[in-house]
Order: C-alpha cells, then sequence, then structure tokens
C-alpha cells in the first residue's frame, strides 16, 4: 500500500525530501508551514495536494499515514512534542532535542502514544557509509579503533543563542552517530581520558565498547577542519575523509582502493534517497539500522551527553 505523506516545515530541507521523493515516484499530499505564503508556494511546485491550516489539522486527517518533519532547530522540540502524541509514522530531523533530557522525554511521549519516531540521521544512508559497513562485515570479526573529527564552528554562523550554545546537540550528533553506528556493543567514555584545550578549541575523549572496541573522539570547535572517519582492524583500513568519500587498504597491500559513491548522493542531498526508500520499505530496500529509531539515537545522544560533560 503506497504510503501518504504528510510535511511540517517546507524550507530547505523540506524542498530535498520533495525532490528525493518524486525521483522515488511520490510526493506530499499535505504540508504545513508556520509561514502561509512558503507552504503555498511549495504546494504548487511539489504537487502537494492541500496546504493543513495547523500541525493538529495535518495530523488528525485520517488520509496521512507517514509524517516528515523538517523545521528549524530551534523548533524541533516543541513540534515533535505535540506531533508525537499521535500514533503515526515519523521521520524527524536532527536534533532530536537540545538536551538528553529533552530526547528522553520526546521518546517516552513518542512510546506512550505508540508514534513508530525514526530519527532523520542521513550519514548512515550515505553510499559511502553502508560500502564501508559491507566491507567491515566481510572481514574477521576482530576488535575495531574507530577515530573521529569533529569540526564545529557555530561562531561563523550567527551570534550565541539557545541553538549555538547546545551546538554539539544541534550538529555533533552527526559525527557521535557515526561512532555508535560503527562500534559494537554498549559504549562508555573512559574516564579520565576527556581532554580540553584551554581556549575550548579542541576537545577529544576516549571511548570503549563493551565488545573491546574502542573510539577516539576529536572535536575541533571554531576553526578549521574536516568532518572524518577512519576504521582500522587487523586485515582492514578505511579512511572517509570527508564522509561522502571512502578509500581503503585491505590485508598487507599498499595499494589504496577508492569506492565511488551512487550518483544519488551527487543528484540528491547525500544519503537522503536511501534513507527513505529505507524508511518507506521501497521495493523491500530496507536498510539495518537506518534510519535509527528514537530509542537507537538515544544511546547516541546519552554518548554525546557524555563526551561534553566530561564522561
Amino acid at each position: 500500500m503506497k504510503p501518504v505523506l504528510g510535511l511540517i516545515g517546507c524550507g530547505y530541507m523540506g524542498q530535498e525530501y520533495a525532490k528525493a521523493l518524486r525521483y522515488l515516484g511520490l510526493s506530499f499530499d499535505t504540508v504545513y508551514s508556520r509561514n502561509p505564503e512558503r507552504a503555498t508556494q511549495f504546494k504548487s511546485l511539489f504537487d502537494a495536494r492541500r496546504v493543513a491550516n495547523s500541525i493538529r489539522d495535518l495530523l488528525e486527517s485520517s488520509r496521512i499515514s507517514h509524517v516528515i518533519i523538517a523545521v528549524s532547530d530551534e523548533s524541533t522540540f516543541d513540534v515533535y512534542l505535540e506531533a508525537l502524541t499521535y500514533p503515526k509514522a515519523f521521520l524527524v530531523e536532527k536534533p532530536l532535542g537540545l538536551t538528553l533530557e529533552e530526547s528522553l522525554q520526546l521518546q517516552k511521549t513518542a512510546t506512550a502514544n505508540n508514534a513508530d519516531a525514526s530519527v532523520a540521521l542521513n550519514r548512515r544512508g550515505f553510499s559511502s557509509v553502508r560500502e564501508a559497513l559491507r566491507l567491515l562485515a566481510s572481514f574477521e570479526d576482530t576488535p575495531r579503533f574507530i577515530g573521529v573529527v569533529d569540526q564545529e564552528a557555530p561562531a561563523w554562523i550567527k551570534p550565541h543563542d539557545r541553538v549555538t550554545g547546545q551546538w554539539h546537540f544541534a550538529n555533533s550528533i552527526h559525527l557521535v552517530d557515526l561512532i555508535s553506528l560503527f562500534g559494537r556493543g554498549d559504549p562508555a567514555v573512559h574516564q579520565g581520558s576527556c581532554f580540553v584545550s584551554a581556549d575550548g578549541g579542541v576537545r577529544s575523549a576516549r571511548i570503549q565498547f563493551d565488545s573491546g572496541d574502542i573510539a577516539n573522539y576529536v572535536a575541533l570547535w571554531n576553526r578549521p577542519g574536516p568532518w572524518s572517519l577512519l576504521v582500522s582492524t587487523k586485515n582492514l583500513y578505511l579512511e572517509l575523509c570527508p564522509i561522502e568519500g571512502l578509500r581503503y587498504r585491505s590485508g598487507q597491500s599498499r595499494d589504496w582502493r577508492s569506492f565511488i559513491a551512487d550518483s544519488e548522493d551527487h543528484d540528491f542531498k547525500p544519503g537522503l534517497v536511501a534513507q527513505l526508500r529505507s524508511w518507506l520499505n521501497i521495493n523491500g530496500q530496507v536498510l539495518e539500522r537506518t534510519p535509527p529509531t528514537i530509542s537507537e539515537t538515544i544511546r547516541s545522544v546519552r554518548l554525546l551527553s557524555s563526551l561534553y560533560s566530561g564522561g
């Protein structure tokens, strides 16, 4: 049965979802924006059936089976708290909350109301990330060393406000979630491993998984640097820098092998098509743990909270 889709938030990300859905042969049935003119323009541009008068108006429609929420970071918590009282399937943009407490409250709300909610951590859908996981699964099961470099520059974007003050929840969640994805078992920040430079520009910590995997997290704040990920096992070395790219060495070879990203990651926002295809179960192409449920996302949020509270 074809899903009937609603959208809350008709800005940049809403438009990116509409483009990816059109490619998949789908479109939004009903859309809502707090800016009525923007919603009307969106309806015309992407062939939506109608514009809802309110979030409640959209969510109370029995037609709608799946809802994507793509609102601004400062609005996510309030909008999600209202939406997750409805027993529908949701795909919500990050951040789930700007604190661990907010995220846990949203999880509780979704569970109490039978809302089937997933979080749009789209790096999981990158073809480079999917290929890296495939390569790791094809080699023997040995401990993994995972290295992540996170670069954040909220001071370059806008003046300090609640969102920039909690930017690690607003944006670092992407990189910390990759640690959760590649590390096996339950993670814990190693006591005494946390370091913060005097100017706050460099932060690092070691994470130990109960499987034996180890991760090293380095964050560069308001200074240049790429988002990057490396994974090393006994017979495989993977490097994703930037995350959209992948090169690797295996065995005793000194030769690099490069992975060519899927064209869908070039033609659309990377990871978005694969994420939607999996969430909507299109042609049975469901990716394991992509997009993650709220419960799995909480695992990453807890880790993030520990990293930024000194373990």
